[in-house]
């Protein structure tokens, strides 16, 4: 499995969680991402 796949999936748990209305330091502790990711994906997202 190539690192781009892997980041996409990641991606999308990420935005699943936050928007169930996870905070991004819950997302950040249960996904084991930095904070810094997690901020870039879904301000990402919101655009």
């Amino acid at each position: 499995m190539s690192s781009n796949n892997n980041n996409t999936e990641r991606e999308n748990k990420v935005l699943e969680l936050y928007n169930q209305g996870k905070t991004t330091r819950e997302i950040a502790k249960e996904q084991r991402l930095s904070l810094r990711d997690i901020g870039e994906w879904s301000t990402e997202s919101k655009n």
